[in-house]
């Protein structure tokens, strides 16, 4: 798991000017704003991991009865993938992860978007192209109704459909190791993309996009990793493998910092360990003593 999925470097956008924080004091110019989504600070390196689009050729290679059964063991594979995350969710006690992959298999067996997708594979399109193609109609649909659990359906959508175009050998780069004491920058995580992180080297996730109540959110909260969103473009200004401080709790993310200021984070992080473990003896004690035991 020490690898990732390489994806091309986007646009930069200007340097970050100096943003206020919500308490409306203005932030120093090397720290960037943001909402805390999992609480929690961590030292790091940047390591961006911004998707590139998976676009399938729109013609198919074989005859659509191929392309219909490549389609099929696609869906196959990616059902068994997401059953096996459900069940190691359910195992860990990680309620809410588990029912958010239990839901991408319902959407995934959806016989609507099937359907569709099959009826542009007989009209000889790819069966990459038509899964896509067909996914994107329903995200379009969904986008423009004013809904947040719809637009977190959408979010639910471009999951799968990344996972089904993987699963037919649609890649969008070569994979990369990634260093010791990561923090994974990117427009919007998928919670497929947080499901497979490798824990011991990931140490925050940074978001430009997305909300506290995302499902992303909510299995970075699970997995006890600090995770900061809504940082905004600025965020695509700071270069890759830059050092950064990330306190999601204060909802701030400094790049560059000072040899002190990374000194002080990790001995906060490190008391802050403390006390979850102190927090979680005492709970197993309490709970010891009503058991009688």
């Amino acid at each position: 798991h020490g690898e990732v999925e390489e994806k091309p470097a986007r646009l930069k956008s200007p340097a970050p000017q100096a943003i206020v924080h919500n308490s409306g004091a203005p932030l120093a110019p090397n720290t960037l704003a943001g909402v805390c989504a999992a609480p929690g600070i961590a030292v790091g390196t940047l390591v961006r991991l911004d998707d590139a689009e998976l676009v399938p050729p729109e013609q198919a290679a074989g005859t659509p009865a191929t392309e219909s059964r490549q389609l099929d063991r696609a869906l196959k594979a990616v059902d068994a993938e997401l059953d096996e995350t459900v069940r190691n969710a359910s195992a860990r006690g990680a309620v809410g992860e588990a029912g958010i992959f239990a839901v991408h298999r319902v959407l995934l067996e959806d016989p609507t978007l099937i359907d569709a997708a099959r009826d542009l594979i007989s009209l000889g399109k790819s069966a990459g192209f038509a899964w896509r193609t067909t996914i994107r109609a329903q995200i379009d649909t969904l986008s423009k109704l004013d809904d947040a659990l719809l637009a977190e359906r959408a979010a639910d959508l471009r999951d799968i459909e990344k996972r089904v175009l993987r699963a037919l050998g649609h890649t969008s780069g070569a994979t990369r190791a990634l260093p010791d004491e990561a923090v994974l920058a990117a427009e919007e995580f998928t919670p497929s993309d947080l499901s497979s992180l490798d824990r011991q080297r990931v140490t925050a996730l940074v978001m430009a996009r997305g909300g506290a109540t995302s499902h992303a959110a909510i299995i970075a909260r699970q997995l006890g990793i600090p995770a900061l969103v809504a940082v905004g473009d600025a965020l695509y200004a700071i270069p890759d493998g830059t050092q950064v401080v990330i306190d999601a709790s204060a909802g701030r993310l400094e790049h560059a910092p000072t040899a002190l200021d990374v000194e002080r984070a990790r001995h906060e992080r490190q008391r802050q360990a403390g006390v979850r473990e102190a927090n979680r003896q005492m709970a197993g004690a309490a709970a010891a003593t009503v058991d009688g035991r």
